[in-house]
């Protein structure tokens, strides 16, 4: 039943573009563009430790080695030691708390992108069928609880991560095991990216319980308006 009235809807053409004039269309584009911000800044963090190292046998310097991490499980993340193996060289991470990050980020802008497209397409299925727009309504409430639990999380992480990767503590981990790390040259972390993608999952938060107030205030109530009618 569902799926006839859909090919029929879709037959008739004339998607609603005007729904993105009105708060119900124009947040979820915010919703967009703010889920692909948090999701690209979060896979831009890196960090950089360079640190040099001494033949034991000759007493010479070797080459500066330029260790490189991507991945927030930092604690079972394995640097290059002098000797030439690897070992474990943070052993705090927040690998947890970006997992948490990334589902809810990719449930989300699955959801955005669903349900942008019933407002332009299916339209006429949205506001005649009471039960989707309260589904809409429940899905987006959820999505908001999500977001506040994982923005918080990731909040604490990301400046556990900062911690991790400042040149205070790096140079403490490498002048306490000399012998594995030689001497400290210099770390880079761009953590600014995480601080990116915290902003935009409070932006998140605000959007989506926002949101939930208008669905509940002017769609549910009024599902046989036009969208050219909410406003």
């Amino acid at each position: 039943m569902f799926f006839s009235r859909l090919v029929s809807v879709m037959a008739e053409g004339g998607l609603n573009v005007s729904v993105f004039k009105y708060p119900l269309g124009f947040i979820r584009v915010i919703q967009f563009v703010f889920l692909v911000i948090a999701l690209a800044a979060a896979n831009s963090w890196h960090a950089d430790v360079t640190y040099v190292c001494v033949d034991p046998t000759t007493n010479t310097t070797k080459p500066p080695i330029q260790a490189k991490t991507t991945t927030f499980s930092m604690a079972s993340h394995q640097l290059e030691t002098c000797d030439g193996g690897k070992s474990t060289f943070w052993t705090d991470g927040a690998g947890g708390a970006a997992g948490f990050f990334y589902f809810t980020a990719v449930v989300t802008l699955i959801f955005v992108l669903i349900v942008t497209f019933s407002y332009v397409v299916l339209w006429q299925i949205y506001s005649n069928d009471k039960r989707i727009p309260l589904a809409d309504l429940a899905v987006t409430a959820l999505l908001f609880v999500f977001w506040f639990f994982c923005t918080s999380i990731w909040w604490s992480a990301a400046n556990g991560i900062g911690g991790q990767t400042s040149e205070e503590h790096v140079k403490a981990i490498i002048a306490g095991a000399p012998e594995k790390w030689g001497s400290f040259v210099g770390v880079s972390a761009n953590n600014g990216m995480l601080t990116i993608s915290v902003l935009s999952g409070w932006v998140l938060v605000a959007t989506l319980a926002l949101n939930s107030w208008f669905i509940w205030k002017e769609v549910v109530p009024r599902s046989e308006s036009a969208p050219t009618q909410i406003a």
